[in-house]
């Protein structure tokens, strides 16, 4: 089976020498998503010829071997999670150990939306994450569960307070910004921060260019 697009992209390859360098990976190792945001393709028609469910393991151990090669270097961070969610693949602590074990080097990222955080099942990930990635839209209840339907703030807001004190300094909020949710960057950059998040990252949806989160871009830099 050959990794698809969906499965596996990388960002800045670059070359040094005959090392083919990676700035970063993000590897799709499930299909699954408890939500269909409204900017994302996941759980939507468009998508629905897409498997969902998670990546094999063997699939996802020959990817790492081949990660692992002299031939490649990984400079940034590899990530799980695609357009599926990170906290749903129920092979997220095994992958985990088996990355640690055979790339002890690279940084490794979870993306979640936190919806799924057991911590019965997750809390080991503390000792093998560098960072767990948490996308969060609103603080504004009903504007979150807008934009990250058919989650709902009630049940998800309290996931991810559990999520800020059991990851401590290893949280990393990411932010898709839209005309919904510009005017709350200050709000949410401040309410992350003061609860011990690893940092804050708002990432501007098309229409939205990079000049018009100066401010929080200044923010994070500071």
């Amino acid at each position: 089976m050959v990794p698809q697009t969906s499965d596996l992209t990388s960002q800045s390859v670059s070359s040094l020498g005959s090392v083919r360098c990676l700035r970063n990976a993000v590897i799709g190792t499930t299909g699954l998503c408890n939500a269909s945001c409204v900017h994302c393709p996941t759980n939507k028609a468009s998508t629905a010829h897409l498997l969902r469910q998670p990546m094999p393991m063997d699939l996802f151990e020959r990817i790492i071997d081949e990660l692992g090669r002299p031939a490649f270097q990984i400079t940034g961070f590899l990530s799980f999670g695609l357009f599926g969610d990170g906290l749903l693949d129920p092979y997220v602590i095994e992958r985990a150990q088996l990355m640690k074990q055979k790339l002890s080097k690279v940084i490794l990222h979870v993306n979640t939306n936190g919806a799924a955080y057991s911590r019965s099942k997750h809390l080991p990930l503390f000792d093998l994450v560098d960072v767990l990635a948490l996308h969060l839209e609103s603080l504004d209840p009903r504007i979150y569960d807008f934009l990250m339907q058919p989650l709902r703030a009630e049940r998800v807001f309290p996931k991810v307070e559990q999520i800020l004190n059991d990851f401590p300094s290893k949280v990393f909020i990411a932010v898709p910004v839209s005309r919904l949710n510009i005017e709350e960057r200050d709000t949410i950059y401040c309410h992350f921060m003061e609860r011990g998040a690893y940092g804050v990252f708002f990432a501007p949806l098309r229409g939205y260019p990079e000049t018009t989160l100066g401010k929080t871009v200044y923010l994070l830099e500071s």
